[in-house]
């Protein structure tokens, strides 16, 4: 009887000093550390997708004064059923501008209502014009499922300017300027602008060995010859890949209208790589002029 008893107090002192051995540590709940201080891994979820929201304009380009029709469509595609709390308003504006400047259409029959899984719910809505022509942006107001708000879903549409109000022509241009880059400047190149009832178009170069994309902010300040009117920022913009030490690139803006006679494109905000694992913004501005009047036109 002594000799069994010995034997378990022997493998049980054994474990004891493996388990010594090996350091092993208890397990750990959220928000605890180890005796290194280590966190324990906690597995990070992706936010739950509760609706597809779409608005959709019934046309991509309107008249001034024509009434804009917008088709709405939600989706529930949460595994159980929505509870719309509020009755949601879409949001209409110049695409330039901040939303509080927007002007707000409340969608009747989305308030107050439940979205059983997989259902959608389809509506419409009309906006009178309030604005200058340009490009205008809508977008979801709030909407408020109780447990959450969502909002977004945007799309835009453009409100045109009568063609015998706007310059429509292509100008060819070599105006450069230098921009700084960590060993030194790179110059960026106005190749052409091509302006028509649809915007104006800025197509430029950079002249580096960097790679795409470069890091900045782009406007448009117009001048009629008495005044400079308030910058407008580019409302889409593209790069190329750098080839040959060239990046090539263009910057959307809304129309121009006749009585300009002088752009000036305006970059802020310009970022320089520093060795790759930092970056320096720096503010600028750096502008290049652009008379109208003084350019080759087609």
């Amino acid at each position: 009887m002594k000799i069994k008893i010995m034997s378990v107090t022997v493998v049980l002192i054994w474990f004891l000093v493996l388990m010594i051995g090996c350091d092993q540590q208890p397990a750990l709940i959220q928000g605890q550390t180890n005796s290194s201080g280590l966190q324990p891994s906690v597995i990070h979820r992706p936010a739950p997708h509760y609706l597809e929201m779409s608005i959709t304009p019934k046309k991509q380009e309107y008249k001034q004064a024509d009434i804009v029709t917008f088709t709405i469509k939600i989706k529930n595609v949460w595994k159980e059923s929505l509870h719309i709390v509020n009755t949601p308003n879409i949001l209409v504006g110049p695409a330039t501008d901040p939303l509080n400047k927007y002007d707000h259409i409340k969608i009747l029959n989305l308030g107050n209502k439940t979205l059983k899984p997989g259902e959608t719910i389809i509506s419409s809505a009309t906006w009178k014009q309030s604005g200058e022509p340009g490009w205008y942006q809508i977008e979801f107001g709030d909407i408020d499922l109780g447990h959450t708000t969502l909002s977004g879903g945007g799309n835009r549409f453009l409100i045109k300017y009568l063609s015998n109000k706007v310059q429509m022509k292509t100008i060819e241009s070599r105006k450069k300027i230098k921009l700084p880059e960590e060993d030194g400047e790179l110059t960026f190149v106005v190749k052409r602008i091509e302006m028509n009832e649809h915007g104006t178009v800025v197509y430029f170069d950079f002249n580096t060995k960097q790679e795409a994309p470069m890091g900045f902010q782009m406007a448009l300040v117009r001048s009629n010859g008495q005044a400079h009117l308030e910058p407008e920022p580019e409302h889409g913009g593209e790069q190329s890949e750098q080839k040959n030490g060239v990046i090539h690139g263009l910057a959307k803006f809304n129309p121009t209208t006749t009585n300009i006679t002088q752009l000036q494109i305006v970059i802020t905000d310009w970022s320089v790589i520093h060795k790759g694992v930092s970056t320096e913004i720096m503010k600028g501005p750096w502008t290049v002029d652009i008379p109208l009047n003084e350019l080759n036109s087609n």
